[in-house]
């Protein structure tokens, strides 16, 4: 009973650390968009996106340099609406949701 329960531990702990490790993208084709990456990279993999929207604006950490928030959304039809949100034109987060059917 004690080796199952530490098994089960064991097991949860590695489960849960192999999990906040790993990281996803969006991909595109062959190519794979994830957090970090340029607008230019993104147009170059992907193509224009289907919708775009500006967020806002935010201020750099010394508050004098403002940067662009962006809202990009790429519909993959029978699969997922990918929606890319970009800061100062880089990736800053990845979300998805199912595609309506």
């Amino acid at each position: 009973m004690a080796i199952a329960s530490i098994s089960k531990h064991s097991f949860l702990i590695l489960v849960l650390g192999l999990s906040s490790s790993l990281s996803w993208g969006m991909r595109c084709g062959t190519d794979i968009i994830k957090v970090q990456d340029l607008e230019y990279e993104i147009y170059k993999k992907c193509g224009r996106p289907d919708h775009t929207s500006l967020v806002g604006y935010t201020l750099t950490g010394d508050r004098v340099r403002e940067h662009k928030i962006e809202r990009w959304v790429y519909e993959k039809p029978g699969d997922a609406i990918y929606i890319l949100e970009l800061t100062g034109g880089k990736v800053t987060k990845i979300d998805w949701r199912r595609s309506p059917s």
